[in-house]
């Protein structure tokens, strides 16, 4: 990422080596592992989305001309904010409640050792602001991975750590200071790229269909569709 310099007219650059490069670089190299690995049995659509603060604009786009219809898209995982403070004993899940995506995670995170974590900062309405919201307002389940939905249980430090860190970023959310630094620890956003590979390969090589749970404001929207499905 470059670093952050004045432009013309006062505008800034704002290298958003985290928000969201660092989601970006989940996203490629799970293309890249994928491609390496044998052909799945189900279709899988790798997305980079822009125009997100401007209204979700990027995957809304996608949303309303898909690659494949909404209606036979199996899932959504969406990779945003990594935390950069090494490993955690937990993984933090926007939105919970929401789907059957969750006992999925909940299953790959034991195997890691960890555990599910709901966010912590639920007033912030996360789950309706990032780009999977694009798809799952149209019924497809989504799982959604956001750091700053609350401090994460570090190995190394506990949960206090991860408050540490999290303050520590939120001072640079949407600012010029989103770099790169050296004191950056990348174990932690790799368990989490990892988990959603672990994820992606279940449902890419079955014929699970996860659904909105009870009460979710989505399950009548899938359900609409669910006679489309192959």
């Amino acid at each position: 990422m470059a670093s952050a310099r004045p432009m013309r007219r006062g505008r800034t650059i704002r290298p958003g080596a985290n928000d969201d490069g660092l989601g970006v670089a989940g996203v490629l190299e799970l293309a890249r592992n994928f491609a390496k690995a044998p052909r799945t049995d189900r279709s899988l659509v790798f997305a980079l989305w822009s125009g997100e603060e401007r209204g979700l604009l990027g995957s809304e786009t996608y949303a309303v001309n898909p690659v494949y219809p909404a209606a036979k898209t199996v899932a959504n995982l969406t990779l945003d904010i990594l935390q950069t403070a090494g490993p955690a004993k937990d993984v933090m899940l926007v939105g919970a409640g929401q789907n059957s995506l969750e006992d999925m995670l909940g299953d790959a995170a034991k195997a890691q050792g960890r555990v599910v974590t709901p966010e912590a900062l639920p007033e912030r309405g996360l789950f309706y602001r990032a780009d999977h919201f694009s798809v799952a307002r149209r019924g497809v389940p989504t799982l959604l991975l956001m750091a700053i939905s609350g401090a994460p249980d570090l190995v190394k430090g506990g949960r206090t750590a991860g408050q540490a860190w999290l303050d520590g970023y939120m001072k640079c959310y949407h600012q010029t200071c989103d770099a790169w630094g050296a004191e950056w620890d990348l174990r932690g956003a790799a368990q989490d790229v990892d988990l959603f590979k672990t994820i992606g390969t279940k449902l890419a090589n079955s014929r699970l269909w996860p659904e909105w749970r009870d009460g979710s404001e989505f399950k009548s929207v899938r359900s609409e569709s669910a006679g489309e499905r192959k």
